[in-house]
């Protein structure tokens, strides 16, 4: 095992503390060549709150670690042969362009053949640090052939930075998924004005692309979610008794209503092959 550490101050004044580990990979198999090869990480930043020995106020100390996708399940592939009981083996890793890696991946059968299949969110392969820039979209099928790219869009994601305080693919109400034959894609960003979308994509094996059939948005400002539905139902209330409201309860009525309204999703649902992903 390889592991480097560092330490930082964050502007916020609190010390961020980073280590990477690197270890090999072993089953009980013994194939560790093998599953260095086929083995994907995710990058993960773990944080812990701890106590000084200077006696100062806790500090929360951030530890940078590399999460092993469990692909036990998939990376030996078998499929049916004239000999008996032979296993054809492929790497998921050849699938993957160079110089890139999964930030984010989804595991599931798009295409309706029974086999998992693979959508990543790739981002260029940079060590332990973080790159700002934007992110691709890669969608590879499992064939009785290997691991085979079926799609590949280069900046279909946005960057660390485009999502304000958040980054708009990493949060935990954001990223990518596979519902039944469904890439979901779920994006999150903004300050105290908070926006959301998720797009729904599904494969056309007759056209053999991926076509947007749902999308939804919304924003709100987050301070106020959990007391603008009660404060709009005062100032409702008020007005249907009839009650003239000064011009500061009436601003703060249209705002209230524009406030909940734009925390109710936004629904648009559209025609198989009418959108086609990317497009």
């Amino acid at each position: 095992m390889h592991t480097e550490e560092y330490a930082y101050w964050e502007p916020t004044g609190a010390l961020t503390i980073a280590s990477t580990s690197v270890e090999t990979a072993r089953d009980g198999n013994d194939t560790m060549a093998y599953l260095i090869d086929t083995l994907l990480y995710e990058k993960q930043l773990q944080g812990t709150m701890v106590l000084p020995d200077n006696g100062g106020g806790p500090v929360k100390v951030y530890e940078l670690v590399r999460r092993p996708l469990d692909l036990t399940k998939h990376w030996l592939t078998k499929f049916p042969t004239d000999q008996t009981a032979l296993e054809q083996r492929y790497a998921l890793r050849t699938a993957l362009p160079p110089g890139k890696h999964p930030f984010r991946t989804a595991i599931g059968d798009l295409d309706g053949d029974g086999i998992n299949d693979y959508a990543f969110a790739l981002e260029p392969d940079t060590g332990f640090g973080e790159s700002d820039g934007v992110r691709d979209l890669q969608i590879v099928f499992t064939t009785p052939g290997g691991f085979q790219q079926q799609l590949l869009l280069p900046g279909f994601f946005p960057g660390r930075s485009a999502g304000g305080f958040h980054d708009p693919l990493g949060e935990d109400v954001s990223g990518i998924s596979i519902s039944g034959d469904t890439l979901i894609v779920a994006l999150f960003g903004g300050s105290a004005w908070k926006w959301q979308s998720r797009q729904d994509y599904r494969y056309s094996v007759e056209r053999r692309a991926f076509y947007l059939i749902k999308e939804q948005s919304r924003s709100y400002h987050a301070p106020s979610v959990d007391s603008m539905h009660d404060d709009l139902a005062s100032l409702e209330q008020l007005v249907a008794r009839g009650a003239t409201l000064v011009p500061e309860q009436e601003e703060r009525l249209q705002l209230l209503r524009k406030m909940v309204a734009g925390y109710v999703w936004a629904t648009k649902v559209y025609e198989m092959g009418e959108r086609r992903i990317g497009e």
